[in-house]
């Protein structure tokens, strides 16, 4: 995780410096983009299969096997089983993670707070009500992008958003080019 510096030795001129208020679908897209970075393709692969394959088996038994009542019972839960695993990863886990996210950001204060980030060439700035620190930019785990927002990362702890509504398409190419050389790997761009 990557820990605050506070002080630089010479501050350098602000690059993109933007101010805003987060509004709730975009603290659900960081959730989500966040989520999505961190999901293991092959896990979310394996799930899909073994649903395939409870559907099949239960649609085979019931097809091959349709005597008793208790019987047809298993079977159509073993399809539904499947079914659910079919759906979990694509459709039934981001819904519950949106509406966790919602539910926090409507609880939560800090979330609806002023937040001021400015990004130089080699660190970034963040002002709001809870922190005032810089962050060099070769220290955070990952930068995230996606066609709403860019999704900056210091660890577990401190995560911040940079909505693109608030930029002008000059603002989003110099911080999409500063992130991918600074970042390296560690920046990805969702399409």
């Amino acid at each position: 995780m990557a820990e605050p510096v506070h002080e630089f030795q010479e501050e350098g001129e602000a690059c993109v410096s933007v101010s805003f208020l987060p509004e709730q679908e975009e603290y659900v897209q960081t959730v989500m983009l966040s989520s999505r970075y961190r999901a293991n393709p092959k896990a979310g692969i394996l799930l899909r299969a073994a649903g395939c394959l409870l559907f099949l088996a239960g649609l085979g038994f019931l097809l091959f096997f349709p005597r008793s009542m208790a019987g047809i019972v298993l079977f159509n839960l073993i399809m539904i089983v499947g079914i659910v695993c079919l759906a979990w990863t694509d459709m039934i886990q981001p819904m519950v993670r949106r509406s966790r996210a919602r539910s926090v950001f409507e609880k939560s204060e800090n979330q609806k707070n002023s937040v001021q980030i400015t990004v130089y060439q080699d660190r970034m700035t963040v002002q709001s009500d809870g922190l005032d620190a810089a962050f060099p930019l070769e220290s955070l785990p990952f930068v995230l992008e996606d066609d709403k927002l860019f999704l900056l990362s210091a660890g577990d702890q401190y995560q911040w958003m940079i909505p693109k509504r608030v930029l002008d398409e000059n603002q989003a190419a110099w911080l999409r080019k500063t992130f991918s050389i600074t970042c390296g790997g560690r920046y990805v761009r969702f399409a």
